[in-house]
């Protein structure tokens, strides 16, 4: 895949399209090998998305009782060629400060002041499948074009398969927590995960958590900070913005690139 068109996959977020899309298949295996690239494609954007969410468990969650943010950076369950790791705190404004008076009442109460952990229930609901109900699910689909071969096709090989074997081209289909759209999410506007998040706070993102779960929203929509006026402190943003724009692209780019199993194949155009 050239330069250019590496920059169109990476700017494709919540959706990626991946168009002239063809492998090879035997007369009577075409559906076993559709329902294969898909669910192998599924397979590892929900890798990415629990790669995430066990990052928000382990920066978010318990973070230092002393930050003004969280530390730690995001990366990739998977290899990369396409994009860089990035820190957590970068698109994130400073969080609020927590009164002597409420610090002083945690540490009697858990022993501890740590942020966002005091019995465990936050820890508990930040999974990927969790964040699939409270988002969206993941969805991949195969959709054939109106011919058989195109020239210059990028084919993706599924090797092993027996008998005379024909080329299927069409668009392979990438969605991802569809219900989040870019007023919650400025990342999806920009393309960019580092786009910079507000801290006057986001009630249809968390409307999404309530829905699910009224207690997991309360905790994480509520604000704090009297002397700096009551501010919101995004914490689900950063990590949602970098699975959109970065781990859903480079799961497709990397399953394409390596193939099934034994196979080898590439993107074809995208958009």
């Amino acid at each position: 895949m050239d330069r250019s068109s590496r920059q169109r996959f990476g700017n494709n977020f919540a959706q990626a399209i991946v168009e002239d899309f063809a492998f090879r298949y035997a007369d009577e295996s075409y559906d076993e090998v559709v329902n294969k690239i898909q669910a192998q494609i599924k397979t590892d954007i929900q890798k990415e998305l629990n790669y995430v969410a066990a990052s928000f468990r382990r920066y978010i969650v318990g973070a230092s009782g002393s930050s003004s943010g969280p530390g730690g950076t995001l990366g990739f369950q998977l290899g990369t060629e396409l994009f860089d790791d990035m820190p957590i705190k970068a698109p994130l404004p400073e969080w609020a400060p927590r009164s002597a008076k409420y610090l002083s009442y945690k540490k009697r109460t858990v022993g501890h002041t740590r942020w966002f952990e005091y019995s465990g229930y936050t820890s508990r609901k930040m999974n990927g499948q969790n964040w699939q109900t409270m988002f969206g699910p993941i969805k991949v689909s195969f959709r054939k074009a109106n011919h058989v071969e195109r020239p210059g096709a990028t084919q993706f090989r599924v090797e092993g398969q027996q008998g005379h074997m024909k080329v299927q081209v069409g668009t392979l289909r990438v969605e991802a927590l569809t219900e989040i759209t870019p007023a919650m999410l400025p990342a999806l506007r920009t393309g960019d995960p580092m786009t910079p998040i507000s801290a006057t706070g986001n009630d249809a993102l968390m409307g999404l958590v309530k829905r699910s779960d009224p207690e997991l929203g309360y905790r994480l929509a509520k604000r704090s900070g009297q002397s700096t006026g009551m501010r919101y402190r995004p914490t689900l943003e950063p990590f949602l913005a970098f699975f959109l724009t970065r781990s859903v692209p480079n799961a497709v780019y990397e399953r394409l690139q390596k193939g099934l199993t034994s196979a080898r194949g590439s993107a074809g155009r995208t958009r």
